[in-house]
């Protein structure tokens, strides 16, 4: 597989996931109850099309993009362990209780 180096971050962490979907929410809601109010007045149905429409495009501009606020809490990942060694340790474990139950 090739391993591709980008000069930018492109991961986000969980609570940032969280606050993101959130934040995506929030505003699909707040601009459909708004185009839904003001497509009313107007009677025309095509400016609540256009207000959800336009709050989909802001919410993919704040929320797509992994921002910095949406990395504040980095994952701790456990270290990687040679696999060799505890496959050692298991197979002489085996022999020794194969022997002492004999």
């Amino acid at each position: 597989m090739i391993d591709i180096e980008w000069p930018f971050y492109t991961h986000m962490d969980f609570y940032g996931q969280k606050k993101a979907e959130r934040l995506f929410q929030i505003i699909i809601i707040l601009f459909g109850i708004i185009g839904f109010i003001i497509g009313y007045m107007m009677q025309q149905f095509s400016v609540t099309i256009y207000s959800v429409l336009l709050g989909t495009f802001v919410s993919v501009l704040l929320t797509l993009p992994p921002w910095p606020i949406y990395r504040n809490n980095p994952i701790e990942w456990q270290k990687t362990i040679d696999s060799r060694i505890y496959s050692d340790i298991s197979a002489q474990s085996l022999i020794t209780k194969n022997f002492e139950s004999l």
